[in-house]
């Protein structure tokens, strides 16, 4: 138990650095303001969702509709990190020759992810009881009993998720297009969670019939939450399934921990070395190509960075290939056509602002950074590339959008204009953004890709002022009543301005020692 908390606590110091001189102090005080702001988001979210329930009269199924929700949310985020955590992490080969079991390795790995994922898990369970104790619909005994069992819920979806994993990576040993598959997998487990909770306009009926025929199967054990004068006992059953559950996992995967990591590693360095093609290009295209095969070559990369234009190529064809009907369906929404219309540049734009890949670009070469600052590049080239990398990503989401908004929309000519520039304006300073935040809080020594692309500073930061950015005009247009045409206008200018003295800076910024 003493190495597991060392080991553990080793882990959470490299997720988050706690030094004393003021980058680090800022650092960690811009992690926790966004973790905490992504909690209050996620259970104002939840909250809507929940309470849809309770209006209804079907209070009962609050607590296995949200225990299911947190079974999805919490596998498909385990998905986007527990091979990164577990097997693609520097610091197993550092461990082995120390005097701690790959069991101990394993259990700590799995405490620091349970940890992050406990985020997710009590942004669901929270709401829902708070719902059901100010409603009285539970006592003080019950809503203390589901949030102790709150505390074992995200278990088993990690384990579940976890064994994905590995299959998923091993399937892909035997096919080319790897980081597709599973990219395209977790993009599907996505889809499907956000069908199950995004539809609240149910009846009682429609509602009751969900839960039973649909959550119930995807998560059987939900059904031990349903409100019934045995709820304790069978609280008590599923806390002691879930243990059993765990060691089990714990028992299998820890044996054969060892051999997997070897198994994956082993066959990554093999396809690094498999065929060397050499070509000439320009510095700037070859730099763009090398920075493009990095972000091709991982599914961590792409999950992480890249998610918020996956989904919105999704709607995009959505919409392009059966109307503004399936949108409605999928999103719950009535008269989309309206709202995409007016609002279809912000709306573009914040999955844009969601997707960021140069803040963690910088950061990603680790220690082989010092090759690009001795060799004889200019290192504006270098960061150029990398911005036109993440532009790219953006590119092809935002074209698919914009067909989407020309073919199945009836937008007038301001609309469509709004529509088409702003989000190029939003995709260019997100992008720059990232990279300036990833040069001043550049983390270079890292054991795993997650810590970098999803808990770095540069990335939580990134992602507050992204959300801030769209955000403001809304919340103008709405509570100040200002024409949201004339604040999209004047947004655009400052961020254009600010997008230039900021390329303009990062000469100030190269050497990095």
């Amino acid at each position: 138990m003493k190495n597991i908390i060392i080991l553990s606590k080793a882990q959470l110091i490299n997720l988050f650095p706690s030094n004393k001189d003021s980058i680090h102090k800022d650092s960690l005080f811009f992690r926790f303001l966004g973790v905490s702001a992504l909690f209050i988001l996620l259970c104002m979210y939840n909250m809507v969702s929940l309470k849809a329930i309770i209006d209804t009269g079907l209070y009962k199924y609050v607590m296995p509709y949200a225990v299911s929700l947190v079974f999805f949310f919490v596998m498909i985020m385990s998905l986007f990190k527990s091979n990164s955590m577990f097997f693609y992490n520097k610091d197993y080969e550092i461990l082995m020759p120390l005097p701690v079991s790959k069991y101990e390795i394993l259990i700590s790995k799995f405490g620091v992810l349970y940890l992050i994922n406990m985020v997710l898990t009590l942004s669901v369970i929270l709401p829902a009881i708070i719902l059901l104790l100010l409603k009285s619909y539970i006592s003080l005994f019950v809503s203390i009993l589901f949030l102790l069992a709150g505390l074992f819920v995200a278990i088993i979806p990690m384990c579940i998720a976890s064994i994905m994993g590995v299959l998923i990576e091993f399937i892909g040993i035997r096919v080319k297009k790897k980081n597709f598959i599973t990219v395209l997998f977790i993009t599907i487990l996505f889809i499907v969670y956000f069908i199950f909770i995004s539809d609240t306009n149910r009846n009682d009926i429609e509602i009751k019939n969900m839960v039973e025929s649909q959550l119930f199967r995807v998560f059987p054990l939900s059904k031990l939450f349903y409100l019934n004068k045995n709820i304790a006992a069978n609280i008590g059953i599923y806390v002691i399934a879930t243990v059993i559950f765990l060691i089990l996992y714990f028992g299998i995967l820890g044996k054969r921990y060892e051999k997997i990591y070897n198994l994956l590693n082993d066959r990554i360095q093999e396809s690094n070395h498999s065929e060397i093609i050499y070509e000439i290009n320009t510095p700037f295209f070859a730099l763009y190509k090398k920075e493009l095969r990095r972000f091709l070559s991982s599914n961590v990369y792409i999950v992480n960075s890249s998610f918020g234009v996956i989904i919105l190529g999704f709607f995009s064809i959505s919409c392009i290939l059966f109307g503004d009907s399936m949108l409605e369906k999928i999103l719950s929404i009535n008269d989309v056509e309206n709202l995409f219309s007016r609002y279809g540049a912000l709306i573009v734009s914040s999955f844009l602002v969601m997707s960021c890949t140069t803040s963690a670009a910088m950061s990603l070469e680790g220690k082989n950074l010092w090759i690009l600052q001795s060799s004889p590049i200019d290192m504006k080239k270098v960061v150029t590339a990398k911005i036109a990398v993440n532009l790219t990503t953006h590119f092809i989401a935002y074209m698919l959008s914009i067909i989407m908004i020309v073919t199945r929309l009836n937008s007038n000519i301001i609309q469509l204009t709004l529509a088409i520039i702003v989000p190029i304006v939003y995709s260019v300073f997100i992008s720059i953004l990232g990279m300036y935040l990833n040069i001043k809080y550049l983390n270079l020594k890292w054991n795993d890709e997650i810590s970098v692309i999803k808990h770095s500073t540069s990335a939580i930061l990134t992602n507050i002022l992204g959300i801030i950015s769209v955000a403001l005009p809304i919340l103008c247009t709405v509570l100040v009543k200002l024409d949201y045409e004339v604040i999209l206008a004047i947004t655009c200018f400052f961020m254009i301005a600010v997008s230039i003295k900021i390329y303009k800076s990062f000469e100030n910024h190269f050497y990095i020692s």
